[in-house]
């Protein structure tokens, strides 16, 4: 289909963007179209005969180059029955992964805090309303790392890490429960490294009421209002490292726009 023949175009001069790995994806509700589109006039610059590189710049001289060269395409949707259409991230808020039910998606702007000297810059990420367009802020400046941010499959929660901790937000609620408090064990490594990197979030129980999140040695079962936990493993009496293996393909983790999906246990 042609973007200028979607109802209630909020699009522009856009157009449909095609390509390799670029398709339209129907919701798994049946409801709706979510579609890649970009620009129909963006210019690509001629290269100048000198470069002018500011320290206050956002982004890298060569990154803008590159931008305007390949016209980097964004996330919309599209509801058939309800004859909208609108846009799900735009040249500000390029970040986006939908949530599990694809009700909501979670953005951010990934030049936010630029320039920067961290190799996963920290972002504010909101939380978006795909058919109102209403967005909220969801957690401020943490790490823009794949593994610190992830949604349930059911669509109810999203898991971030902050502050060294788990936390849950509960979307109908919108309550925001540090799960992981009291626990006397690290999920991160910054007791050996500066920068730390987290040791993960293995996934989440197929009754969607607990996560399951892993320390240095073990996995841990933690319900979604942090009341109940509960170690599975004795990986730190006998140091040996557990992990969670899902031999289920169908519940591996796999690409969620610019975000990654959670396994199902």
């Amino acid at each position: 289909f042609n973007i200028k023949d979607l109802p209630v175009s909020y699009f522009g001069s856009s157009q449909i963007a095609v390509g390799n790995n670029i398709s339209l994806e129907i919701s798994n509700d049946n409801t709706a179209v979510f579609f890649y589109y970009k620009s129909a006039k963006e210019k690509v610059l001629d290269k100048p005969i000198v470069e002018i590189w500011n320290a206050n710049d956002k982004s890298l001289y060569i990154d803008r180059e590159l931008a305007q060269t390949y016209n980097k395409p964004f996330l919309g949707v599209w509801y058939p029955q309800m004859q909208i259409s609108k846009p799900v991230s735009d040249k500000k808020y390029q970040w986006v992964t939908l949530t599990g039910d694809q009700r909501f998606a979670i953005v951010a702007d990934p030049l936010r805090y630029e320039p920067q000297f961290l190799l996963f810059v920290d972002v504010d990420y909101y939380i978006v309303d795909i058919k109102n367009g209403s967005r909220e802020l969801l957690v401020e400046k943490i790490s823009s790392h794949p593994s610190n941010i992830q949604v349930s499959p059911n669509g109810k929660f999203v898991n971030y890490y902050k502050n060294h901790g788990w936390w849950i937000y509960d979307i109908k609620k919108k309550t925001h429960t540090n799960i992981t408090a009291g626990l006397a064990t690290a999920f991160d490594n910054r007791f050996e490294d500066p920068n730390p990197e987290l040791y993960g979030c293995a996934g989440w129980t197929n009754d969607g009421k607990s996560i399951l999140i892993n320390d240095q040695f073990d996995v841990w079962k933690i319900s979604t209002d942090g009341k109940n936990k509960s170690r599975l493993t004795d990986g730190k009496e006998k140091k040996i490292c557990f992990r969670m293996v899902n031999k289920d393909l169908s519940n591996i983790p796999s690409a969620n726009y610019s975000g990654i999906s959670s396994s199902v246990y």
